[in-house]
C-alpha cells in the first residue's frame, strides 16, 4: 500500500521574532507507513515547528485524521475485553466550530479515499469517525481507544457536575485552570464564594467523582487550600503554603511554562504537556545564569524538575529519566542547610526515587540508602507537621520491601510500628489513610505467617476492614486493593466467611465505580449521521 499520508506546504511567521520560514503542516498521517510522524502524535508535536532564526516553538492549529490501515483488534477469546481502536480518528482544530469540524473531517477523509483508490474500504466510516481532541490524540496511539473513552467519560462526568453548579462552577473551573500560586491567590480573592460552603461542597463533589489519582491528589491539595482560606484568609493560608523563593526576571517564563505543563499533564494525562514541563525544566537548569541565582531558587528547581523527571517515569518507564530525577533530589539534598524546612521533603523525594530503582533493578544498596534518607526526614520532621504521616509511611513500606529482601524480622517490626505510628497520625477524613491502613494490615498479616501471634491475625483483619470501609468513599481504588489482599489471605487460610466479606467490601466498591462512571453513550462518534 502507498503511503496515503498528506502535508500541505504554508508559510509561517514567527511571533518571537517576526520571520517567516516554510513548514509541512500534515492533515492525514499514516500511522504504518510513517513511524516518524506517529512518534510526533504520540509526543503532541505534530504541529509544533521550532523557528530557524530564534528557536521559538511556534504552533499551527490544524485538524488531522489519522489513520491506522490493521486497527487494534478487541480482545480474544480468554483475555480481558476491551474496545478495538478504530481505523480513522478524526482530530480537530483546537478554534474551529462543530460545523467547521465535519466540513474538514469530510473533506479529508475523501481525500484519504481518493489516494487509497482501490484499497479504500467503505466499512471504515461505517458507524462514524470518532472524535479526539488533540490532548488526548497521544493517549489514543499510546493506550488505545479504551483509553480514550474513559478520559472522555470522566471529563463529561466533571463538565456536567461544573455545568450543574452554574456560575459558580464556571468560576471555579476558571480558577482551578490557573498556573501559579499567586494567580491562585488573586482568584480567590476575588471570589471569595468558592472557598465559602457552597465552593467547597462542589470541590468536594468533584473529589468524589473524580477516579484518576493523580488528579485527585491535585483536587485534595485545592480542597485543603479552600478549607484553610476559610479558617484563616487567604492571605494566611497562602503564607502558609509558601509562595515559594524569588524568581528571576530570566526565569519566570519558563517557569510558567514548566508549572503549567505539570498542571496540565495531572489534569489530562497528556504527555506532550510533561515532556514540554522537562523541556522548560531543562532551559531552566542549563541557563547561563542558574549558578548565579539565588539558592533558595535553584533547591526549588532542582526538587520540582526532578518530581517532573519522575512523573515522566512512572508513565514511560525509562530508566534514564529516573535517574535524572536522584540526581537533581541528590543536588538539592547536598546543598540544603540542615536546618532548613524544605530539606524533609527533599529527602522523602529523593527516598521515593532510590526505592523506584530498587524495584527497577534489585539493587540492595539503593534500598539501604533509601531507608537511610527516609529515617532522616522522619527524624528532621516537626511532630506536628502533616508531612510527618506519610514520611513515616515511606519509611516503613522501605523496611517491609528490606524484609522481604532479607527475612530480617527486625526489619518487620519497626515498619509495623512505623506504619502504626502514621496511622495514629493520619487524619480520620484524609484519603491517604485507607493505603496506610492497608500498608499496616499487610505488615501484621506477614509477622503473624512468621510468629502466629493471633493478636496480629486480629489486628491485620481490624486494619484491611477499616482501609475497605474507609476507601469506599475516599480512596475507592485503596479499598479495592485492601479487599483483594483481605480476601487473598483469607483463602490462604482457608477462613471462607471471612473471605467472602474481604471480596465483598471489593465488589461493593468496583459496583459503585461502575455506577458512578456509567453514562449515555459519548459524543465521541459525533461525527455519526
Amino acid at each position: 500500500m502507498a503511503d496515503p499520508s498528506l502535508a500541505q506546504q504554508a508559510e509561517l511567521t514567527c511571533p518571537q521574532c517576526n520571520r517567516t520560514f516554510e513548514a509541512e503542516i500534515w492533515h492525514i498521517v499514516d500511522l504504518t507507513a510513517r513511524p516518524d510522524l506517529a512518534e510526533r502524535l504520540k509526543e503532541g508535536t505534530l504541529h509544533r515547528f521550532p523557528c530557524p532564526h530564534c528557536g521559538h516553538a511556534v504552533e499551527v492549529d490544524a485538524p488531522v485524521l489519522v489513520f491506522r490501515p490493521h486497527p487494534t483488534p478487541a480482545a480474544g477469546r480468554g483475555e480481558r475485553p476491551f474496545a478495538p481502536t478504530p481505523p480513522l480518528l478524526f482530530s480537530p482544530a483546537q478554534g474551529t466550530t462543530a460545523e467547521q469540524d465535519r466540513e474538514q473531517a469530510a473533506a479529508l477523509v475523501n481525500a484519504l479515499r481518493d489516494r487509497l483508490g482501490d484499497q479504500w474500504r467503505d466499512e471504515w466510516v461505517a458507524q462514524g469517525i470518532p472524535g479526539v481532541p488533540r490532548d488526548l490524540l497521544p493517549l489514543a496511539l499510546t493506550e488505545g481507544w479504551e483509553a480514550v473513552q474513559r478520559e472522555i467519560e470522566q471529563r463529561t462526568r466533571l463538565s456536567q457536575i461544573l455545568e450543574e453548579a452554574g456560575p459558580l462552577g464556571r468560576t471555579l473551573a476558571e480558577c482551578l485552570s490557573v498556573r501559579s500560586a499567586e494567580e491562585h491567590k488573586g482568584f480567590l480573592q476575588a471570589h471569595p464564594e468558592l472557598y465559602g460552603p457552597e465552593g467547597l461542597a462542589l470541590l468536594e463533589r468533584l473529589l468524589e467523582a473524580e477516579t484518576r489519582p493523580q488528579a485527585r491528589q491535585q483536587l485534595q491539595f485545592f480542597l485543603n487550600l479552600h478549607r484553610r482560606c476559610r479558617e484563616v484568609g487567604v492571605e494566611r493560608a497562602f503564607a502558609e503554603i509558601g509562595t515559594g523563593p524569588p524568581i528571576p526576571p530570566e526565569f519566570q517564563e519558563d517557569l510558567r511554562r514548566a508549572q503549567g505543563g505539570e498542571q496540565q499533564y495531572l489534569q489530562t494525562g497528556d504527555p506532550a504537556a510533561l515532556n514540554e514541563a522537562i523541556a522548560a525544566w531543562e532551559h531552566i537548569l542549563n541557563h547561563p545564569t542558574f549558578a548565579q541565582a539565588d539558592e533558595r531558587f535553584r533547591l526549588a528547581a532542582w526538587n520540582d524538575a526532578g518530581g517532573a523527571y519522575l512523573r515522566r517515569y512512572w508513565r514511560q518507564g525509562q530508566i534514564a529519566d529516573l535517574d535524572r530525577a536522584l540526581s537533581l533530589w541528590q543536588e538539592a539534598v547536598r546543598r540544603t542547610p540542615p536546618d532548613s524546612p524544605d530539606l524533609p521533603g527533599y529527602l522523602n523525594n529523593l527516598g521515593n526515587g532510590l526505592r523506584a530503582r530498587y524495584g527497577r533493578t534489585g539493587r540492595l544498596e539503593d534500598l539501604e540508602e533509601a531507608i537511610r534518607v527516609f529515617q532522616e526526614a522522619v527524624r528532621r520532621t516537626p511532630p506536628d507537621s502533616p508531612d510527618l504521616p506519610g514520611y513515616l509511611n515511606n519509611l516503613g513500606n522501605g523496611l517491609s520491601d528490606r524484609y522481604g529482601r532479607t527475612g530480617r524480622l527486625e526489619d518487620l517490626e519497626e515498619a509495623i510500628r512505623v506504619f502504626q505510628e502514621a496511622v495514629r497520625r493520619t487524619p480520620p477524613d484524609s484519603p491517604d489513610l485507607p493505603s496506610r491502613l492497608n500498608n499496616l494490615g499487610t505488615g501484621l498479616r506477614a509477622r503473624y505467617a512468621r510468629t502466629g501471634r493471633l493478636e496480629d491475625l486480629e489486628e491485620a483483619r481490624a486494619s484491611y476492614r477499616r482501609a475497605c470501609e474507609l476507601g469506599s468513599d475516599k480512596a475507592p481504588q485503596e479499598a479495592v486493593r485492601a479487599g483483594r489482599n483481605w480476601g487473598n489471605w483469607a483463602v490462604e487460610r482457608r477462613e471462607w466467611a471471612e473471605a467472602v466479606e474481604a471480596y465483598g467490601y471489593a465488589m461493593q466498591t468496583v459496583r459503585r465505580l461502575f455506577v458512578a462512571q456509567y453514562r449515555r453513550e459519548q459524543k465521541a462518534a459525533w461525527l455519526r449521521e
